[in-house]
């Protein structure tokens, strides 16, 4: 799957706002609060000894994906051009040199993990700080600051399931399949509440 191929998928489960404005806030909120999330089961695991969850990991890093991708699709922009192109592909950008995408090297899988999950949220609050003047105080919207970020977040996502051994591929198909059971045929305040794909899991 590729960057753009991606977004298309992703963009099908998205709510349409009142305005641009509340689309690329609601980009920027989701993304943080769900780099929150992240970094809260991560936290857990290094500092009160919880056991890892990986697979709720790999769901979160979808999470951020999924709405760097409403952030990108709000500016009128796309992620295969803030990553790159629009023919590179989640597992060629994952491992290129040239992307820079590496696994850092700080001693245990938890230190790694969560150095990396340091980086998503700075990058995702970066996002947000570039977003929320222009929402409430009509001041000029510094695109090029938020698609950095975006660009930034989506490369720590990549190094994040380096260490978790995943591709960012995967990554991407386990969240677009976990939206299209929650919404079948396309987003609804309905199923949303509902939340289809947690039906029969234990609250």
């Amino acid at each position: 799957m590729n960057f753009v191929d991606y977004q298309k998928l992703a963009m099908r489960t998205a709510k349409a706002m009142e305005t641009v404005k509340l689309d690329l806030l609601h980009g920027g909120l989701g993304m943080q609060s769900e780099a929150g999330e992240l970094v809260t089961m991560t936290k857990a695991h290094v500092f009160y000894g919880k056991p890892f969850d990986r697979a709720n990991a790999i769901e979160e890093m979808g999470d951020i994906m999924w709405f760097a991708a409403l952030t990108a699709a709000s500016l009128g922009d796309d992620l295969g051009n803030i990553m790159a192109t629009d023919s590179v592909s989640m597992q060629s950008f994952q491992t290129h040199p040239a992307h820079g995408v590496t696994s850092p090297s700080l001693g245990s899988m938890a230190n790694n993990f969560l150095f990396l999950t340091c980086e998503m949220a700075r990058h995702t609050g970066e996002a947000l700080t570039a977003i929320y003047p222009s929402v409430f105080g009509n001041l000029e919207l510094k695109k090029n600051n938020v698609r950095h970020s975006i660009h930034n977040t989506i490369r720590a996502v990549a190094r994040g399931a380096l260490v978790l051994t995943i591709d960012l591929d995967a990554i991407a198909i386990y969240n677009i399949n976990k939206l299209s059971k929650r919404y079948p045929e396309k987003y609804s305040d309905v199923a949303a509440l509902a939340r289809a794909d947690k039906q029969g899991e234990q609250a």
